[in-house]
């Protein structure tokens, strides 16, 4: 599910509204990844209908169970992604998350085989887990960055350093090599097709580059990553659900056009959803997380960390460079709270996804990524989009944000271009 499908965006109509409960409008334009045609909705019925005599199974023992499947459990952590396989394989949400928190820091190197004997391991093993960090994300602050310095910052289209320990926010300095370095990759971002908005912090420092943070572009699947921090933030930490909470799907059934149509299930764990969102990049999982947050909370969500421009009711939604660093330092925020349960086991798949053009670029670095990128090549340059942004931390600790937003049409050229922007702002990072 990487490449978004082109669909045309579609108004449904006042009775598919009113049957679903979180759209607000009777008309309501979810954007280029979003509504299908009636026709296609109605194949799509004929076909699930179809598919689900297949896998008709006891309606009581569907409601308690999910399509997914582990993928990876060790020292990196746990992972989950779906996999339309057997409905029965039940998932514990919380088993998978509490691994994660006992993994601790998965960047740490496996240990040499144990020779000790029995007591010595299973001493060794109580004081590993007592030691272990209950967080994916060190906490490196110093100076403490906020929602009022991103605002602050320059409309400059050319490269610019900034400081805000020492007041040199707006004017700040950039070495004349780096300065080079970054317009030649901006400029290979132009030659494929499109303009860049980017920023890139020491979060502990409050130190950072930036360049034409205000160009609007087409988030495409980037925005996955804020909505998984939602559902984290805003449902599970505040137990208004769990990771095995049942989310049903109808609300975004007229949007869907993926496996998840097929599958012959009605409703997921959100684990599962944010997970597959994440890690695959899938559409439809996305839309159906989306589908089940009113679009008002969604506003007063992304107001609460100084967005305001965002249409609330594009579920794809075009920003800029500076907004999706708001949404990381928010991001920031929440995975270095020790007191966040569930922040460690969003670290890990935010560390996991697919695609990142950030990693890409710093992939001969120590570092850890966690990202979320968008793509999508369209007829329409407004719905054309190559981005990533996320959080890197470096082999000591220290954390840094990234967000590179472009409007170029996603290809090889684009993708390359964006891996050397990474890398040379990372070679100039103050």
């Amino acid at each position: 599910m990487a490449q978004h499908a082109r669909i045309s965006d579609e108004t449904a109509s006042k009775d598919q509204l009113t049957a679903t409960s979180n759209m607000a409008e009777s008309k309501v334009s979810r954007g280029k990844h979003a509504a299908a045609s009636a026709p296609k909705k109605q194949e799509a019925d004929d076909s699930r209908q179809e598919a689900t005599t297949k896998l008709i199974k006891n309606s009581v023992v569907k409601a308690l169970t999910y399509v997914g499947v582990v993928v990876a459990v060790g020292v990196a952590g746990t992972s989950i992604t779906l996999a339309i396989d057997d409905p029965l394989d039940v998932y514990n949400f919380d088993s998978m998350v509490q691994a994660s928190a006992q993994a601790g820091s998965s960047s740490s190197p496996q240990a040499e085989p144990n020779t000790s004997s029995d007591a010595e391991v299973a001493q060794s093993t109580e004081s590993t887990e007592q030691d272990t960090p209950s967080i994916r994300l060190p906490q490196t602050k110093g100076y403490e960055l906020s929602i009022a310095d991103i605002s602050s910052l320059s409309q400059d289209v050319d490269p610019f350093g900034f400081a805000f320990a020492t007041n040199e926010a707006v004017e700040g300095t950039l070495d004349p090599t780096d300065a080079e370095a970054i317009t030649a990759a901006v400029n290979a971002i132009s030659e494929a097709g499109g303009e860049a908005s980017y920023i890139f912090i020491d979060v502990a420092e409050g130190r950072g580059i930036a360049g034409n943070l205000d160009l609007r572009v087409y988030g495409a699947s980037s925005i996955k990553g804020p909505l998984a921090l939602y559902y984290c933030q805003n449902q599970l930490e505040t137990n208004l659900m769990n990771g095995d909470t049942l989310i049903d799907e109808s609300p975004a059934l007229f949007d869907m056009d993926g496996s998840y149509v097929f599958d012959g299930v009605a409703s997921y764990p959100v684990g599962t959803l944010l997970s597959d969102s994440l890690l695959t990049s899938d559409n439809d999982s996305f839309r159906i997380l989306r589908a089940n947050v009113a679009d008002d909370d969604w506003e007063a969500w992304l107001a609460s960390l100084g967005i305001s421009e965002i249409d609330k009711y594009q579920w794809f939604p075009t920003y800029s460079a500076r907004e999706s660093a708001l949404m990381w330092l928010n991001g920031y925020n929440y995975l270095t709270d020790p007191d966040a349960y569930y922040a460690p086991w969003l670290s890990q798949q935010l560390e996991q996804t697919g695609v990142s053009y950030i990693r890409d670029g710093l992939v001969d670095q120590d570092l850890t990524v966690m990202n979320k990128a968008g793509w999508i090549t369209d007829s329409d340059p407004a719905y054309c989009a190559t981005c990533d942004a996320g959080l890197i931390a470096d082999a000591n600790g220290r954390v840094y944000l990234m967000s590179i937003m472009t409007n170029a049409p996603e290809c090889d050229e684009s993708k390359a271009a964006i891996a050397q922007l990474a890398l040379a702002l990372w070679e100039a990072r103050p």
